[in-house]
């Protein structure tokens, strides 16, 4: 399974603590290949097609300002595992055997705000 993206990384730092923003777009996956070879074809991911996730890291207090940016543009949070996510893509594309195509387990999931 070959999952590729866009991602714009930012890090703020005050005295309340380091905060880590991404924004991820063009989020593709690709058939797996048994050479590891990269796929001759991407596909976008159709859960989140047009859309940006934004995974929002913080150590220490979480920092009002991005409280307000949540608040502001409406954010809603989400697990979004851009893996699981394709792996889905790819059963529901009846490419594999089911068996295979187990979900990831709920508590391997990253937390990201997606709007």
């Amino acid at each position: 399974m070959w999952v590729t993206y866009r991602r714009e990384a930012f890090v703020a730092e005050d005295r309340l603590g380091l905060v880590r923003i991404t924004f991820d777009t063009g989020i593709a996956w690709g058939d797996p290949t048994v050479d590891l070879s990269e796929p001759r074809q991407w596909k976008l991911l159709a859960d989140v097609r047009g859309q940006v996730v934004v995974e929002l890291k913080y150590y220490g207090s979480y920092p009002g300002w991005v409280a307000d940016m949540v608040r502001r543009f409406d954010l809603e949070r989400k697990a979004m595992s851009k893996y699981r996510h394709s792996v889905d893509a790819l059963r529901d594309s009846q490419r594999i055997p089911l068996p295979l195509a187990q979900p990831v387990p709920r508590h391997a999931l990253a937390l990201e705000y997606v709007r």
